[in-house]
């Protein structure tokens, strides 16, 4: 199923993978919160979600919604 933005072109789904290192995942989840503001901000954003692994509670997935693919690099980039 795919899913359109606003302008109807078909949106881009990033998703990524994150392994945190043992004792981080504390740290890191504080870190996401001040993190997820710039993702937010971005050009192109349409939303996003983090998920703790309940198999391994060191990974964790994120998934971005974006307006597009250029979007979606400009913010890597940051």
């Amino acid at each position: 199923m795919s899913v359109e933005n606003r302008h109807n072109q078909q949106a881009v789904l990033e998703l990524a993978i994150l392994q945190i290192k043992n004792g981080m995942t504390t740290a890191f989840e504080e870190s996401f919160k001040e993190a997820q503001g710039i993702i937010q901000n971005a050009k192109g954003y349409q939303s996003h979600s983090l998920k703790k692994c309940h198999e391994d509670a060191h990974k964790y997935l994120l998934l971005v919604h974006w307006d597009t693919v250029d979007d979606h690099e400009i913010v890597l980039f940051y």
